[in-house]
C-alpha cells in the first residue's frame, strides 16, 4: 500500500467515526436512516481503497463487511438498548480497523523528473540509491521540453526518453499521471520554467504545476562551480518553490543567506561529481574515438553559452576563436581534441544569434568532414571527461569542476584575442593557479603561455606538479567528494519521509 493510500483510507475512517458519534443521540427514525447510510457508504469506500490497493488486506475488507451488517441491524430495531449494543461493536470494529490499516507497511512513491538527457547525471546517483530500497515505488519520468527557433519563430518540440542510458527504466510522461500518482517525493534539475529565452520544459511540468501535486519537491541544480549560487539564479522559480534545495558545499549555501529561501537549501554535494569518480574505471566510449585517439593526449574542448553571449550582434570572435584552434591542433599529430559544445549552445544560437547559425553549422560540417578531431554526440558528459587527459575551452563552465577534482590539467581560451601560433616563455608552474576563491585552479591563455606551450607541457608530462596542486585545491569544491553524495541525499529524504517529517 502506498502512503498517501494509507492517508486517504485513514482519513476515511476518521470520517466514519464521526459520523458512528450521531448515530445514539439521533431522536428520530429519518435522521438515524440516513445517518447509516453515510456510514454504510463511507465503509464500503474504504472496503473499495483497500481491495483496490491491496488483495493481501482482504481480512480486513471481510471486517467492514461485518460492520455493513451491522449497521443494517441498527436500521431495523427501535430498541434504544439493541443500538446501544450494536454502536459498541461497530466503534470496536472502526477502531480495530484503524489500528490494522497503521500497522500496514506502506511504500512512498518517489519520482524524479529529468528532461535532457545530458543532464540526468546531476541525478543518477541518487536515483541509483532510491531504487535499490524496496520501501520506494521509484520511477524516472523523462519530460517533453522546447527549444526556441528564432528562425521559425517558433518552439521545437523535444523528448530525450531514447537517449538516457539503458539501464534507466523510462517510463512515458504520458503514462505518469502526477494528479493521479500525487508522488510524496520528487527531483527535478531544472530550475526556470517560463523564464529562459532559450529552452523550456513543457508548462505543465512548471514547478507552480508540480506543488499541485507533490508533497515534497527537491532542486538538484543541473550544474557544478566553484561555490556559489550567482544572483541572477536566486530569482529563479524552483529556488522559490521547492520545499529543499540541495547545493554542492556549504559555501554554495552561505551565498544564499540573506535569501527567504536559506532555511531549504541543504549542503550535501553534487551528484555529477559522483558520476565522476565511481565511474573512472567504467569509461566506455565509441570504438572510433580509441582508433582516432590511439598514441595522442586526449583534450575535450568545450564551448559554452557564455562565450557566444559574450558578442553582440554580428561578431563571430568565437567561431574565429575555434577555427584557429582547429588549425593549430591541426598541424600537430600527438594531440586530438574532442569537441563537445554545450548541450544548449545550438538552441542559444537559434534563439538569440540566429544570424550566426550558418556559420556555426558550417564550422560543424568543417570540423567533422576535414576530421580535425572527434565530435562528441553522445549523452553523458562524464565519460568524455573521464577519457580525455586535460580541458580547453571556456573560462565558465561546470565541466572546469569535474576537471578539477580529477586532478587533469585545464587550459582556459580567451576567445577575444587570437594569438595564432606563437609560443611564450613563462613555465607551466607560473601558468597554472586560482587567483580567487571562485575561481578554477587554470592556465589563462595569454602571449606568455600560449596553446602550444600548453600543449607540449601537455604531451610531454610537464604538468604533475601543477595536477597535484590542483587536487588540493579541489578538496573544498564540494561535501561528500568520495562519491557518497547521492547516497547522503537518499539517506537525508529517506529518512525524513519515513518519520514524517516531510
Amino acid at each position: 500500500m502506498f502512503n498517501r493510500t494509507q492517508k486517504d483510507i485513514l482519513q476515511l475512517l476518521n470520517t466514519l467515526l464521526n459520523f458512528q458519534k450521531s448515530i445514539i443521540n439521533i431522536n428520530t427514525k429519518e435522521e438515524l436512516n440516513e445517518c447509516l447510510i453515510k456510514c454504510q457508504e463511507a465503509a464500503i469506500s474504504v472496503g473499495n481503497e483497500i481491495e483496490k490497493n491491496d488483495s493481501d488486506l482482504k481480512y480486513i475488507v471481510s471486517e467492514l463487511e461485518q460492520y455493513c451488517e451491522i449497521i443494517y441491524s441498527i436500521s431495523q430495531t427501535d430498541s434504544y438498548a439493541e443500538i446501544e449494543k450494536y454502536f459498541k461493536l461497530i466503534n470496536d470494529i472502526v477502531n480495530s480497523v484503524i489500528k490494522q490499516i497503521k500497522e500496514v507497511k506502506v511504500k512512498y512513491r518517489v519520482v524524479f523528473l529529468p528532461y535532457k538527457a545530458d543532464m540526468w547525471d546531476s541525478l543518477e546517483s541518487i536515483w541509483v540509491e532510491f531504487a535499490k530500497d524496496n520501501r520506494f515505488d521509484c520511477k524516472v519520468v523523462a519530460i517533453p521540453y522546447f527549444d526556441a527557433n528564432r528562425q521559425t519563430g517558433q518552439w521545437e518540440p523535444r523528448y530525450d526518453a531514447l537517449r538516457f542510458p539503458k539501464n534507466v527504466p523510462i517510463v512515458p510522461f504520458e503514462e505518469y499521471n502526477l494528479g493521479e500518482m500525487q508522488p510524496d517525493l520528487a527531483f527535478i534539475h531544472n530550475p526556470f520554467d517560463k523564464y529562459n529565452l532559450v529552452t523550456s520544459v513543457h508548462p505543465d511540468y512548471y514547478t507552480v504545476e508540480l506543488k499541485k501535486y507533490i508533497k515534497h519537491l527537491v532542486y538538484v541544480p543541473y550544474y557544478v562551480n566553484s561555490g556559489f549560487i550567482s544572483d541572477q539564479y536566486k530569482q529563479l522559480p524552483a529556488l522559490l518553490r521547492c520545499d529543499s534545495i540541495v547545493v554542492q558545499s556549504k559555501s554554495a549555501k552561505k551565498s544564499c543567506e540573506k535569501e527567504r529561501f536559506f532555511d531549504k537549501v541543504i549542503a550535501l554535494g553534487s551528484p555529477k561529481f559522483d558520476k565522476l569518480i565511481n565511474s573512472k574505471d567504467k569509461v566506455s566510449v565509441p570504438e572510433e574515438w580509441i582508433q582516432k585517439s590511439a598514441d595522442k593526449k586526449k583534450i575535450m574542448l568545450n564551448t559554452t553559452i557564455s562565450d557566444l553571449l559574450g558578442f553582440e550582434g554580428n561578431d563571430k570572435s568565437l567561431i574565429n576563436k575555434l577555427r584557429n584552434l582547429f588549425d593549430i591542433v591541426s598541424q600537430r599529430k600527438d594531440v586530438v581534441i574532442i569537441w563537445r559544445p554545450h548541450p544548449l549552445l545550438e538552441a542559444t544560437i537559434k534563439s538569440l544569434r540566429v544570424e550566426l547559425i550558418e556559420d556555426y553549422n558550417a564550422l560543424i560540417n568543417e570540423f567533422i568532414s576535414c576530421d580535425y578531431g572527434i565530435y562528441d554526440k553522445t549523452g553523458d558528459v562524464s565519460n568524455t571527461i573521464i577519457y580525455s587527459d586535460a580541458y580547453i575551452g571556456s573560462d565558465y563552465s561546470s565541466v572546469i569542476n569535474m576537471f578539477e577534482v580529477l586532478g587533469k590539467p585545464i587550459y582556459l581560451l580567451n576567445s577575444n584575442i587570437i594569438y595564432d601560433n606563437s609560443k611564450g616563455s613563462l613555465p607551466a608552474d607560473k601558468a597554472f593557479s586560482k587567483p580567487s576563491v571562485y575561481a578554477y585552479f587554470a592556465a589563462r591563455e595569454s602571449e606568455e603561455y600560449a596553446i602550444n606551450n600548453f600543449l607540449d607541457d601537455l604531451v610531454n608530462d610537464n604538468l604533475e606538479n601543477v595536477t597535484e596542486k590542483e587536487i588540493v585545491e579541489s578538496r573544498n569544491l564540494a561535501e561528500n567528494l568520495d562519491g557518497t553524495c547521492g547516497e547522503k541525499i537518499y539517506r537525508y529524504f529517506s529518512e525524513k519521509l519515513i518519520k514524517e517529517e516531510i
